[in-house]
């Protein structure tokens, strides 16, 4: 048995391989070459007669057709003719004065292929010239296909599909709207158009010696057939032609058919009009050129072949053990083995190669080690993603971050394992972005969990490019920021408020004295006589000196400083002390409070300042109902994670987009009488009960959730 156990024999045979066997195959490629550029000439030569055909199509039929149709639609007389055959039938020009259709007749006689001229009206009327021998006293040309093709194409001119004539002539049918000086459509004009001279033209157009063009029209009927002619007028179906069939399918290359048992190729073309032009050409003649081709070569290429054979023994000679052993290390550096033994000691060039080779690996490895360690060990999301957009690879904190574990994202896009649509429609045009302008994105974009919690995330997306400097992946670093945001907010409420406070606390002590001066002598002077007779006008100012006043207490509520006296008490007691008026209040507006309330324990709170934040978010709530003619705010209490949690609960339309993000900043509001302090001031107790305020909103409602920490 012959074994190939010596470098010299893997030698000769990977030589032989690598000479002989290319030479062997070549003559496999040479022919499929061959045969191929005989079907391109094919092609070429076929796209040259199929533009002619298609030229000629044009030039001599469509445009000459429809421009003869749109000049006598324009034309006065064609409109005049329209109004007096009005709703009559007359197929002979005799039964009508000649006056009436003259010009129809000139134009009719400077046009070599018109064989018709027809006039519909919208009354049912029908004219043609020059006559016809059919039966048409009960023809309504409203009823036909090329009348209302024409009426929905308005001013466009139609092609309708060819018909026979009595004669047996081939005739092509074109139709377009009359419209009257007003843009109205009066009826319908028709022109047969001659098709025999065109039938004789395109019938002279070859393909070599046996390839001839056919055509088709709009609706698959043959136009042309130089073969058969028994063939015009009917659909390849009928004729048992399926391969003709669907042909819009078949316009890219060469198609081998079936016609008449011989086999074909054919190249087709589809026009502006819907119509097919096909050339063809016999399978027998392709295979003689390409015979005759491939007989040139041979002879080169059995020349070319020993000069090969002589060569594989000059070069076996040259390669060393040093080459197989390279290509054993490479083999093993391919296959991921990460442990490789350079057995090679030379002096030489291949000695150097190796040694470069050695400390190459080396340094791979290690920094292949660090960036694994790197990668996946941060906090941070990083994955990379091809040009569909699937991921290629995730580290561990992806799984964290998104809560899908990492086998699930391999091979998939965002949209196939995520949930959020907005957020994964944002991160997927900055993707395609980079992808186009290789440049890198930083997106911020809130992203809704599977559980419905929202987070923010911060994506930076970098490009990745191959040696042709184009992007071939993408890097996206994610990192959530939603503690670093949510301390945003909290610092400038916190702010805010403190400053309101200060300056409340600054200028209250000011104005509230002379205000309560003011109010003394307004009402000592209400009990005089003056004040008598402008009783009204005197409780008037009294009553917005007392609004002013309780502005300025509301103000003095966002102090920092501002007192606070604590007690150990059920935060459901307060509840229920202040339910019967909160009641009364909603009642007169036609609304309704409910409870909720579960056992609670003992908190550290200051009832006073509990009763404002209550009284606070259910006026809100109610607020936010008032558009609805009846409306439940339901105040709930429960306990959670070692906090008894306050819930506010309406059934209005929910907080609009740009205003949750300031929420809790004195001033803001969306009432037109409101002052924007409400929501601050209770942001300002939940502050100082070291309490924190969250919200819930949706179209059908907003939840106010206040959390106290059990102590």
């Amino acid at each position: 048995m012959f074994r190939i156990n010596t470098l010299k024999k893997k030698l000769v045979i990977g030589v032989f391989i690598a000479f002989i066997c290319p030479y062997m195959i070549s003559s496999v490629s040479i022919v499929e070459f061959i045969k191929d550029d005989v079907k391109n000439n094919f092609i070429k030569l076929s796209d040259q007669q199929i533009d002619n055909v298609d030229s000629t199509i044009s030039n001599d039929i469509i445009n000459p057709a429809y421009y003869a149709i749109d000049v006598l639609c324009r034309e006065d007389s064609t409109k005049r003719l329209m109004e007096t055959i009005d709703n009559h039938v007359i197929v002979s020009p005799t039964e009508l004065d000649i006056s009436h259709y003259q010009s129809l007749v000139s134009y009719y006689k400077t046009q070599q292929y018109m064989d018709a001229i027809g006039i519909a009206s919208e009354n049912g009327g029908y004219f043609i010239y020059p006559g016809a021998s059919d039966d048409f006293s009960q023809y309504d040309p409203r009823r036909r296909e090329w009348y209302q093709a024409a009426i929905n194409k308005h001013r466009q001119p139609n092609l309708n599909g060819p018909y026979h004539r009595l004669s047996g002539l081939l005739i092509l049918s074109v139709s377009q709207a009359v419209l009257d000086h007003e843009g109205n459509i009066i009826g319908v004009m028709f022109l047969g158009w001659d098709l025999q001279n065109f039938q004789h033209q395109i019938e002279q157009y070859k393909l070599g010696k046996t390839g001839f063009m056919m055509v088709l029209d709009q609706n698959n009927k043959f136009i042309v057939s130089p073969k058969n002619h028994s063939w015009l007028s009917k659909q390849p179906i009928d004729l048992g032609l399926f391969d003709l069939e669907q042909l819009e399918s078949k316009t890219d290359g060469m198609h081998e058919v079936m016609l008449n048992g011989t086999k074909k190729y054919i190249r087709i073309k589809i026009t502006d009009t819907g119509w097919k032009i096909i050339s063809v050409i016999d399978a027998d003649e392709l295979s003689e050129q390409i015979f005759n081709v491939i007989k040139k070569i041979i002879g080169i290429f059995v020349i070319t072949l020993l000069i090969v054979v002589l060569a594989i023994g000059m070069l076996a000679k040259s390669f060393t053990t040093s080459i197989e052993s390279l290509s054993e290390v490479a083999t093993s550096i391919t296959q991921g083995n990460r442990i490789v033994h350079f057995n090679i000691k030379r002096n030489d060039e291949i000695g150097t190669l190796a040694n470069s080779i050695k400390q190459m690996v080396k340094e791979l490895f290690k920094q292949e080690r660090e960036f694994k360690t790197l990668i996946e060990n941060t906090q941070d999301g990083i994955s990379r993603i091809d040009k569909n957009l699937r991921y290629v690879y995730v580290n561990p904190a992806m799984q964290n971050l998104f809560g899908v574990p990492v086998k699930s994202f391999m091979g998939k896009t965002m949209n196939d394992i995520l949930p959020d649509q907005n957020w994964i429609q944002a991160i997927t045009v900055s993707e395609q972005q980079v992808f186009n302008t290789g440049l890198e994105v930083i997106v911020l974009q809130e992203y809704r969990r599977f559980n419905g919690d929202t987070s923010y995330i911060h994506v930076h997306v970098i490009p990745e490019f191959d040696q042709s400097n184009q992007v071939e992946t993408i890097l996206c670093v994610f990192r959530d920021v939603t503690q670093l945001k949510d301390m945003e907010k909290a610092v400038a409420r916190a702010n805010s408020l403190n400053l309101v406070g200060e300056m409340a606390a600054g200028i209250a002590h000011e104005v509230r004295n002379p205000m309560a001066a003011v109010r003394g002598y307004l009402q000592f002077l209400s009990l005089k006589d003056v004040g008598v007779k402008y009783s009204e006008q005197f409780k008037t100012m009294i009553e917005e000196i007392d609004n002013a006043n309780a502005i300025i207490k509301e103000f003095l509520a966002l102090a920092k400083d501002c007192t606070i006296d604590l007690n150990r008490i059920d935060l459901n007691s307060i509840i229920e002390a202040v339910f019967p008026l909160l009641l009364a209040d909603a009642r007169m507006i036609d609304k309704d409070i409910v409870t909720n309330l579960q056992p609670l324990p003992m908190l550290l709170l200051d009832e006073k300042q509990i009763r404002q934040l209550l009284f606070n978010l259910v006026r809100n709530g109610q607020d936010a109902m008032m558009m609805k003619s009846h409306g439940v705010v339901t105040i709930s209490t429960s306990v959670r994670n070692q906090e008894v949690v306050l819930a506010i609960k309406d059934e209005g339309a929910g907080i609009s987009q740009h205003v949750i993000d300031k929420i809790g900043i004195p001033f803001i509001t969306t009432k037109d009488t409101g002052t924007g302090l409400g929501l601050a001031i209770c942001y300002s107790i939940a502050q100082r009960h070291n309490a924190r305020i969250e919200f819930v909103t949706s179209t059908h409602g907003t939840i106010f959730y206040v959390s106290f920490t059990i102590v």
